[in-house]
């Protein structure tokens, strides 16, 4: 019967062995457990020596070698000694066998060997990580399981071997190494009682295992003979877990992959996981990677950037977000990775830190612009209508295939606002399908420029995907997005008065001081001024030159001044108001003129008498404005006539005075 139980033990075999002869037979126990080797039982002669339920059971090898038929009169065993065991089988798997011996020695005696209760040889099992001594385990090389089996019903002293083998808890078969092997293990001892226990350690390569269950299956052997064993594949007392985690990040705003690199930026990194220990709290700690350098990306104060998120699983698993707010201007261009790290208690049981995984990735296009006007690749142009400016825009970073849009806007620099015309601001778009991660596009403005001199006109681009902004290049301060779009004005003074007149005869000198605006700082300008006879409307010449004056120089700064001089010999412009005309060129290019014939400001009236009407101005005491001084033209030479004016008008007062006497004389005449 079963010791445990009680219950009774069908179909087990017994072997029964005579010490002198050797002879062997094996019987079996009925529905009741029982056998008896009295014929009555069983007839001698049925099926004798079968060893199935109910063959008859005979012994007939005398000592000298005959053999005597069965005989159902006489009882099945000689006079000898028998040694009996239990043989192993379906029924009585796991359980202590029995064994002993008997002896026959009377006629017709009958040996109760009474009940023979088998116990069961158990064993169970409890799996925990070795260095934790939890359920769970990091999937990391070195990993180790201690696997600690409890026995009983072992005979002391005797030899066992218990074999491991680890199990997948999804699908029942054995598991493999990163090398390809199964995991498994051996211990072999000698129990000093009968019952107690025994650990038996698995040391394996664990890396591939994230997110695998794993089940200890346990095989106990005396010698060749497997005892006992624990295979259950549902038991948690068996299971080791091994958590994982995998992340998505995604840009808040644009709920993609593709981020905008501005001041402030904030990424989710939704973090899947699996096989976590309910109830019990964990932290994640997210870092951003740069995944062009594998170093950790630092914002413009050389902080990394980290978000960590503490949680506690309601289930095994599910997932979780970690959110990175950040200053994400450094950013622009680059490609960010987010790599996460699960622990408890000090222990970590799960990194994803992959940096060609997709899933973590958040790209951050990039774009610069250079503006030039179109035809002339120059960043400085005359204020015109039309007016049109190419901006080539390089970008980087940027998915191949994926559609993008290209909005520009025109910018007024010294308004910071937006170019407007008829209400509206200026701007230009440009779909494009990039077939690289990196290239260029041309956007082209089309505007009216013939007001805007003296303006630095910037140009501002936003790349979309759709509707969502994921690339900026806004700064005002650009030069490489600036057009120059110069103005210059004039303020002619004669040199010695100061002022718009001149006092006249003798050697003039003119002084126009030209303020100039919007030029690019660093590069060579040429201003050509010419002198203007207001009353004519034409170019003021001597003999069959014109009056003209050329000076070329270098700003230091976008505006200024500078000063262009025209000596004139006086005597020969009695009674003429002379306007300077400027002409400002950079590359043998018109970028700039001044011409207004009735512009008081440009103009110098140098009177015939030689006086400043209306004035009293010392010589040389005139407010003169100071720019950068130019050449002083040469004076203008058209030959001494002072002796002819002096001698005409000495006849004429002659003349005068001889009229007025010969008409006293007359009159006198006419009274006498």
């Amino acid at each position: 019967i079963n010791a445990d139980t009680q219950r009774a033990m069908a179909g087990v075999q017994f072997r029964l062995t005579s010490v002198t002869t050797k002879e062997s037979h094996v019987f079996m126990t009925d529905a009741n457990g029982f056998y008896s080797t009295s014929a009555s039982y069983t007839p001698h002669t049925h099926n004798t020596n079968g060893g199935k339920l109910r063959d008859g059971l005979w012994f007939g090898l005398r000592a000298d070698g005959a053999c005597v038929e069965a005989d159902d009169s006489l009882g099945a065993l000689p006079y000898d000694t028998y040694r009996i065991e239990e043989l192993p089988g379906e029924n009585n798997r796991g359980m202590v066998l029995f064994s002993d011996t008997c002896t026959v020695t009377e006629n017709k005696e009958v040996i109760e060997l009474g009940t023979v209760e088998n116990k069961e040889i158990a064993i169970g099992t409890t799996a925990k990580d070795g260095l934790t001594g939890s359920h769970y385990q990091a999937a990391t090389e070195g990993a180790c399981i201690v696997d600690t089996v409890f026995y009983q019903n072992l005979d002391k002293g005797v030899s066992y071997t218990l074999k491991g083998t680890l199990i997948n808890r999804a699908d029942g078969k054995a598991v493999r190494d990163a090398q390809g092997n199964t995991v498994s293990a051996e211990k072999t001892f000698r129990p000093a009682v009968g019952s107690g226990s025994v650990d038996v350690e698995f040391t394996f390569d664990a890396s591939d295992f994230g997110g695998v269950a794993v089940v200890v299956f346990e095989e106990l052997y005396q010698g060749k003979d497997k005892l006992a064993e624990h295979k259950d594949i549902g038991d948690e007392s068996q299971t080791i877990r091994y958590p994982q985690i995998g992340t998505r990040a995604a840009d808040a705003k644009t709920a993609t992959n593709v981020a905008h690199g501005e001041s402030e930026v904030t990424l989710i990194d939704t973090v899947s996981y699996w096989n976590l220990q309910v109830g019990r709290s964990y932290r994640l700690t997210g870092t951003l990677m740069v995944k062009e350098t594998g170093e950790a990306y630092v914002d413009r104060s050389g902080k990394a950037v980290t978000a960590a998120k503490i949680f506690i699983p309601e289930k095994s698993s599910g997932t979780v977000d970690v959110v990175f707010t950040f200053d994400g201007v450094p950013a622009a261009g680059k490609t960010l990775v987010a790599f996460e790290e699960l622990e408890r208690g000090g222990q970590t049981y799960a990194v994803h830190a992959d940096i060609h995984d997709e899933g973590q990735t958040v790209y951050f296009p990039a774009i610069g612009t250079t503006a030039q006007v179109e035809g002339s690749q120059e960043r400085i142009t005359m204020a015109a209508a039309p007016l049109a400016i190419t901006d080539t825009v390089a970008y980087s970073n940027v998915k191949p295939g994926q559609e993008y849009r290209l909005v520009g806007t025109l910018m007024v620099k010294s308004a910071k606002k937006p170019l407007e015309e008829r209400g509206r601001p200026v701007t230009a778009e440009k779909k494009f399908v990039p077939g690289a991660a990196s290239g260029t596009v041309d956007v082209r403005f089309v505007f009216d420029g013939e007001s805007l001199a003296g303006n630095q006109i910037v140009v501002f681009e936003e790349l979309y995907i759709g509707q969502t902004l994921v690339a900026s290049h806004r700064d005002i301060e650009d030069e490489g997005q600036t057009i120059h779009i110069p103005k210059i004005q004039t303020n002619a003074v004669d040199k010695d008065t100061g002022s718009h007149k001149s006092r006249g005869g003798g050697n003039i000198t003119v002084v126009d001081t030209v303020s100039y605006s919007a030029l690019i700082p660093g590069r060579t300008y040429e201003l050509t001024g010419r002198l203007m006879d207001k009353a004519m409307g034409k170019v003021l010449k001597v003999g069959k030159k014109p009056v003209e004056e050329k000076i070329t120089f270098i700003p230091e700064k976008a505006d200024g001044s500078v000063d262009v001089a025209f000596r004139l010999d006086g005597s020969t412009m009695s009674g003429k108001t002379v306007v300077v005309f400027e002409t400002l060129r950079y590359n043998d290019a018109v970028i700039a003129v001044h011409e207004d014939l009735q512009d008081e400001k440009q103009s110098v009236t140098i009177p015939g008498d030689g006086s400043v009407a209306g004035e009293s101005v010392d010589k040389g005491k005139g407010p003169i404005k100071k720019g950068r001084p130019g050449r002083v033209a040469g004076a203008v030479k058209t030959g001494d006539t002072g002796n002819l004016a002096f001698w005409t008008g000495m006849c004429l007062v002659s003349a005068a005075i001889v009229i007025v006497l010969w008409m006293r004389r007359r009159k006198g005449r006419r009274l006498s």
